[in-house]
């Protein structure tokens, strides 16, 4: 992985503050005039305090006698910008492997709950179809006990054998289809970005 350090070669000014007075306004502006000297400097280490960013032409030493250093300020940015750049991947790393870990979570607590909300529903079922059994089973004591026709043509042995045939239905609806769950109407899709 390779960090580009961003560094200038520039030629130094010297300034000159000039103060005009026009129409009774005094206004100050300044000139800059190339001095000779050269400047070197590391452009993209203003982040990092403590290492040199700049070498100049001074009255004892000269750029070109600076070179070494201004290399090894390089590597050290280098090296800087390299450390920002591994610290900034593994912030990434943790926020990806946060961001899976909440959705596997999500996950599972979605998976058990519509485990839970199968399991009531076949429940649920399972006990209509038993009180439909024993309200079927006292509608005919009573029938029997009055007298009333409970042939297979007559309107209340019609309905026994629906009722009956609903509690078979819901038995085994409950029981033969377990493998695949049942999904809570009230529950809406949910879209996540």
């Amino acid at each position: 992985m390779g960090s580009f350090v961003e560094f200038s070669i520039s030629e130094l000014h010297d300034t000159e503050k000039i103060q005009t007075e026009s129409y009774g306004y005094r206004s100050i502006h300044y000139k800059h005039f190339p001095n000779g000297k050269l400047g070197l400097k590391i452009e993209n280490a203003y982040l990092y305090d403590g290492l040199r960013k700049s070498w100049r032409d001074g009255s004892k030493q000269r750029v070109e006698d600076c070179l070494d250093s201004f290399i090894g300020g390089m590597i050290n940015v280098a090296e800087a910008l390299r450390q920002e750049q591994l610290e900034r991947e593994r912030r990434e790393r943790e926020r990806e492997l946060e961001r899976i870990r909440k959705e596997e979570e999500r996950k599972k607590i979605e998976q058990e709950s519509a485990r839970i909300y199968d399991l009531n529903d076949r429940l649920n079922d399972m006990e209509t179809a038993k009180a439909i059994r024993e309200f079927t089973r006292m509608v005919r004591a009573s029938a029997i006990e009055r007298g009333e026709d409970l042939s297979a043509a007559s309107e209340l042995g019609k309905w026994l054998s629906w009722a009956e045939t609903r509690a078979k239905l819901l038995t085994k609806n409950a029981i033969e289809t377990i493998p695949e769950l049942r999904k809570d109407p009230g529950q809406k899709n949910q879209w996540r970005y």
